[in-house]
Order: structure tokens, then C-alpha cells, then sequence
């Protein structure tokens, strides 16, 4: 039986007027009990499951744990190591103390081993005699 075109302009006004719209369906407040949405894809409509809004949350958490564990894994290392800064930092200051303690005893033993006598070159030429013990500070004469 084939339909006049008056017959399917009439049909198809009947199910236009029984046919709901997204716009037209019941909101509900909460997804409790719901399994899919109605949406648009390009002109047709179609359900979307509930846990394909999800994914991409369930995606991201699943990244997090992984960055956390990673974390996790690092700390002990990072620990490590910071306590090894600490005792290379604190070798190094030791050192150093060391090293000034040692240049202080040196400069003390020259100062009281030593005598310190400033002259001209002219005087230290015609000193007699050097002594062993005794630091000669020569200095120039300015000519003028």
C-alpha cells in the first residue's frame, strides 16, 4: 500500500506533535538510577552512556595516582641526598675553619719568630751583617 504524499504530510505532522524534544524532557536534580543522556550529534539525536562522562575525570585520577606514587618513590631519595648536602656543607665549613685556624698559627709563628725592620735599600746595603731572624721591609726612596 503506498501513501499518497498528502497521507505522509499528515503522518509525519502526527509525529512531529507526539515526538519530545530534549528541550521537553523531565530534569531530574541527581544521575541516580540514570544510565545514558539524550544528546545532538550533528542532526541526529543520540544516548550518551553515563560513565562516558566520567572518563575523563577517572583519566586525570588515574594520572594523579601515578605522579603521587612517583612522588612517593622520590622522597626517600630526595631525603638522602639533602642529608648528604648537610654533611658536605658542614665538612666544607669544618674545613675551612681548619684552614683559618692553621694560617693564624702560621702568621703567629712568622710574627714571633721574626723581626720586622723597614728600611731603604741603602741601609739594608750597608747593614754589616743580616740577620737570620729578621725580615727586611725595603722600601724605595721616592726621587724627586
Amino acid at each position: 500500500m503506498a501513501f499518497t504524499e498528502e497521507e505522509k504530510q499528515e503522518i509525519l505532522e502526527v509525529v512531529k506533535a507526539e515526538s519530545k524534544s530534549v528541550e521537553s524532557l523531565e530534569t531530574v536534580g541527581s544521575l541516580s538510577g540514570v544510565k545514558s543522556l539524550p544528546a545532538q550529534k550533528g542532526d541526529k539525536l543520540v544516548n550518551v552512556p553515563i560513565t562516558l562522562l566520567g572518563k575523563p575525570a577517572d583519566d586525570a585520577a588515574a594520572r594523579a595516582i601515578k605522579a603521587a606514587e612517583r612522588v612517593e618513590e622520590l622522597a626517600p631519595k630526595m631525603e638522602a641526598a639533602t642529608q648528604e648536602t648537610k654533611k658536605a656543607i658542614q665538612t666544607a665549613g669544618e674545613s675551612a675553619a681548619k684552614a683559618e685556624a692553621a694560617a693564624k698559627k702560621a702568621e703567629d709563628a712568622i710574627a714571633q719568630g721574626y723581626k720586622h725592620e723597614e728600611m731603604s735599600e741603602e741601609e739594608f746595603e750597608s747593614l754589616p751583617e743580616k740577620d737570620g731572624k729578621t725580615i727586611y721591609l725595603i722600601y724605595e726612596e721616592e726621587q724627586g
